[in-house]
């Protein structure tokens, strides 16, 4: 059964928060080049861009406001990322202001914004593509950011990805989430579900972890929807054509794993996650096909591994 997907129209929206120049923490300089980094991507894609960097806790909730006024009103495709120190309180995670001066429990809560705040904002679009992108750093002497699981709600709105990456203080001039989010963003065409799996794929193995991964129910185009074609008659049956690993989706990658192991070239689960595993697996297949060995497929390469399959 084919996939129905949302399309990018009208230009997205997007607020862009990056906590830097903390007072009562170290700073994370990081966090600042992450959120320019995927604010300049976002608009190379059209997206009309608000950025909060080291603004206090009431701007930032301003911030939130908007963005939310602002959807409910056009519901366009709609980005939140957000990068600072999180904190955990009654299992839920709040992103530290720069100001923010935790010295008791009850601090967290009184200075912080939850995080779940920062997700209602983005989750308004109802099918419209959206995704809440969270890099969530450690405090020193906390093992992780706690609270990151209140981020799977039990109902969200069709069109929303999530994921959220943890990680330590980053050593980096940006933090690996936030240089994985620009890279994907840089691509003409981004889907919310392939920006999931392939963040997922880049920071496999990385300094960031990705805690949190939801792919939306309802999957659209955040940038690049191709235009809608006049139906000139009855569905004409065209071959499987597959786009190079930048485009994938889940399902695409799935395909490419199922492939390769219908031709016995690899014996793993059915991830959409490309390993070692299937890494080596394209290596053999590329040898057989008589191109460079990368371990990585062009969008040639995995259509004819899918469609020669069948």
């Amino acid at each position: 059964m084919c996939a129905t997907f949302a399309r990018a129209d009208p230009p997205g929206i997007a607020l862009v928060i990056g906590n830097a120049a903390y007072t009562a923490l170290p700073p994370l300089p990081a966090c600042a080049r992450s959120a320019a980094g995927v604010a300049t991507a976002l608009r190379n894609l059209g997206f009309e861009v608000t950025e909060r960097i080291d603004a206090p806790a009431a701007t930032i909730v301003e911030g939130l406001n908007d963005l939310a006024r602002k959807l409910d009103a056009k519901h366009p495709p709609a980005v939140l990322y957000a990068c600072g120190y999180v904190a955990g309180s009654s299992e839920r995670a709040y992103l530290l202001p720069v100001m923010a001066n935790i010295q008791r429990p009850a601090d967290v809560p009184e200075q912080g914004i939850v995080a779940k705040r920062l997700l209602d904002a983005v989750a308004r679009g109802g099918n419209t593509a959206a995704v809440f992108a969270f890099d969530a750093i450690a405090r020193p002497g906390d093992s992780d950011p706690p609270g990151l699981e209140s981020l799977v709600p039990t109902k969200v709105t069709p069109g929303l990805a999530i994921v959220a990456a943890r990680s330590p203080p980053p050593s980096q001039p940006e933090t690996a989430f936030g240089a994985a989010l620009t890279k994907i963003l840089a691509d003409p065409v981004v889907r919310s579900d392939g920006l999931v799996t392939n963040l997922d794929d880049v920071l496999f193995g990385a300094e960031a972890s990705l805690e949190i991964k939801r792919l939306p129910s309802w999957p659209g185009y955040v940038a690049g929807a191709p235009k809608p074609v006049p139906n000139a008659g009855p569905a004409v049956p065209r071959p499987i054509a597959l786009p190079d690993e930048n485009r994938m989706t889940d399902q695409n990658r799935r395909d490419v794993q199922a492939a390769l192991s219908r031709l016995g070239l690899y014996s793993g689960p059915i991830t959409g996650r490309f390993d070692d595993a299937t890494r080596s697996a394209i290596n053999v297949y590329q040898i057989k096909m008589g191109v460079p060995m990368t371990g990585r497929l062009t969008g040639s390469q995995a259509t004819q591994l899918v469609a020669g399959d069948r």
